[in-house]
């Protein structure tokens, strides 16, 4: 709310109140288009800011000083205010727990509503070590569709688990999210063949080792029985390791 006592008095000496235009660069303020102040009066002015999503919005508005038939003008005087606006994020439409084995998939599906008279895109953010899906989508007017995450881990996250997010995100309808609880258990032990040789020689197997990222990884082998089992570095890494004893 800004004070603007005593600007009614500066060079209003035909006694007539002075009309201002006001605009501002924030879409999340409104307030009226123009106000008129008396002859050696005071004016409150009034913003309202409601905002569609969270975050930190800086702008200006400024009150131009009309023609004295009150159409606006361009070459008028003028003042101006910056602002700062700090929005908090909405609290989660829900929570969803979602657990899975490493190296496995698991679908959770969510509606998502249009509730507008035109079609409406969403930006899709999802927060969380293994959740995967569109990054946008577009509902129909008047319409809801079923947007399907998939929570797919390559690390085990311990009893406690982690927190994600989903969040759909629209200029015009504004921003919703869902908390999302996820729990990545340990993946199944792979039994491997059973390795037969003679006493005094050695046998070999090879184990497939895969890499689902769309990157390069480094893996570290562990062996608790290093006194009967090693590994040969002699076997090309791209097709696999190779353990002898």
């Amino acid at each position: 709310v800004g004070n603007f006592a005593g600007l009614g008095e500066i060079g209003a000496t035909s006694g007539n109140p002075w009309s201002y235009s006001v605009k501002t660069d924030l879409r999340c303020i409104t307030g009226p288009a123009t106000f008129d102040i008396p002859h050696k009066g005071s004016v409150e002015y009034g913003l309202s800011v409601l905002c569609a999503v969270g975050g930190d919005f800086y702008g200006t508005v400024t009150f131009t000083k009309n023609k004295p038939d009150g159409s606006a003008d361009p070459l008028g005087d003028y003042f101006w205010y910056t602002l700062e606006v700090k929005a908090n994020t909405p609290s989660p439409e829900r929570s969803i727990s979602v657990s899975a084995q490493v190296r496995n998939a698991v679908a959770m599906d969510i509606v998502v509503g249009n509730p507008m008279s035109d079609d409406v895109t969403f930006a899709v953010e999802l927060v969380g070590e293994g959740l995967i899906g569109y990054r946008s989508i577009c509902v129909a007017a008047g319409q809801s569709i079923t947007y399907e995450a998939v929570y797919s881990p390559l690390v085990a996250t311990g009893a406690e688990g982690a927190v994600g997010s989903i969040s759909f995100v629209n200029q015009d309808i504004g921003l919703f999210w869902y908390r999302v609880d996820l729990l990545a258990t340990p993946a199944d032990p792979i039994d491997v063949p059973v390795v037969l040789c003679p006493v005094g020689t050695s046998g070999t197997v090879l184990l497939a080792v895969e890499n689902p990222t769309d990157k390069p990884v480094t893996f570290h082998v562990n062996l608790d029985n290093p006194d009967f089992f090693f590994l040969d570095p002699s076997e090309d890494s791209a097709n696999g390791a190779r353990g002898g004893g």
